[in-house]
Parts: structure tokens; sequence; C-alpha cells
């Protein structure tokens, strides 16, 4: 009797260690994503040189081989109005680019399939200002996860988001999430367990749970 009322004080004690143990996990993901978003890491503004840089009231689709942009004067990084045409082998353009502190573009790339899902669904939902929201947050089974969703145009705060057009679809990220997610693609991939958007092919993520939605990244080695 007094052996199996020390094991259960010591399973109980176990169970509120970990308990103890998990929440503080947690806690320190936490603090360690709101310190990662509180850095002042970013400069947004118009980018020239050699590339088109016009209003979202022009065309949508800017080529890098026209130069009718250079050399006019920069726009003062709180302006939030230049659309920069990028990977011409797949048609996306970035409205509201970020730069970096090194001067280098941040960028995703938008998958075919991704594209003509999403305009699938608008046209099946008879809406023209819808747009997927790409963002990061913590939580999930490895500390950090991808949240994607439907989101009307008029949620788009042209200070914090960039917007990646391909073929007419629209996909939405902010700045934070931007730079953990540069270089990584938005995909649509059909699984055993379902069809949905995806974050594939993150060069930053060192571990991702099974389905994908969850993940783990190393912040030393995103090029600041």
């Amino acid at each position: 009797m007094y052996a199996r009322t020390l094991l259960t004080r010591s399973t109980a004690s176990k169970r509120f260690i970990s308990t103890i143990t998990n929440t503080h996990m947690s806690l320190t993901r936490r603090v360690v994503i709101q310190q990662y978003k509180d850095t002042p890491r970013f400069v947004k503004k118009t980018i020239h040189g050699g590339l088109n840089v016009q209003s979202p009231a022009a065309s949508a689709s800017v080529g890098a081989g026209n130069t009718s942009g250079a050399g006019s004067a920069p726009t003062q990084a709180s302006k939030r109005a230049p659309t920069l045409g990028f990977g011409a082998s797949d048609n996306t353009t970035i409205t509201n680019p970020v730069k970096n502190d090194a001067g280098e573009l941040l960028s995703i790339k938008i998958s075919q399939r991704a594209a003509q899902k999403l305009n699938a669904i608008n046209e099946a939902d008879k809406k023209t200002d819808q747009v997927l929201r790409i963002a990061v947050e913590s939580g999930g089974c490895h500390g950090y996860q991808y949240i994607l969703g439907l989101k009307d145009e008029s949620t788009i705060d042209n200070s914090e988001d960039s917007i990646f057009e391909r073929d007419g679809a629209r996909f939405v990220v902010d700045a934070t999430s931007l730079e953990i997610l540069r270089d990584s693609t938005i995909d649509y991939t059909t699984e055993l367990i379902g069809s949905q958007f995806k974050v594939v092919n993150s060069p930053y993520a060192t571990s991702s749970c099974g389905c994908g939605s969850s993940f783990d990244f190393d912040p030393t080695a995103i090029p600041k």
C-alpha cells in the first residue's frame, strides 16, 4: 500500500513537471518569435535601376527588361505604391516589395498549380477581391506553423504586406513572415491526407511535421 502511494505521487510529480516543461517551452517559443518580430530588420522601398516600377493603377505585369522606370527619383519608404516584376519565367509580380538590411529582395515563388487553384476558387465563389494570406505564427508540434487562409482584399495593409500576383491570383504575406518564408514556394498539393495550399521547399526550415503545417527554423541561418 505504501509502495503504491509512492508510485502514485511519483507519477503525479512527473505529470506536473511535464506540464511545467511544456508550458515553459511554449512560452519560450512565443517570446522568441515576438522578439524576432520586434527586431527592426526590414527596409521597404521602391525598387529602381533596370526595372520598371509603376503604381497599381498601371499595368499589373512588369517585365525585367523594361527600363522605363530607371533613373527616376527614389520614393520615400513610407509611400507604398510600387509594383516590381521579377521571375519572368513564372510571370509573378510583387506589389510593396521588401528588402532586408543588405539590400536583398525578399520574395517567394508561386507555383502555377497554386495560381490556377486560387483562380478556380474565386471563380466558383464569384469573387474578384479574394486573396490567399500566408503567415507564420508560433505553435504546432515543431514550434512554428504556417497559417494559410482566404481573405478579402480589404484586409491588406499596404504598410506591412507584400502582394505576390501570378496569372491574376494574389498571395499576401506580412513583412515578418516574409523574411522567414523567403525563397520558399507556395504550391497546391494533392496527397493521401487531402488537397491543400502548402509552403514547400523552404530553405530555412530545419524540421517539419508529416503534414508540413508545423516546422522549426534557425533564425541565425536567415541572411540579415
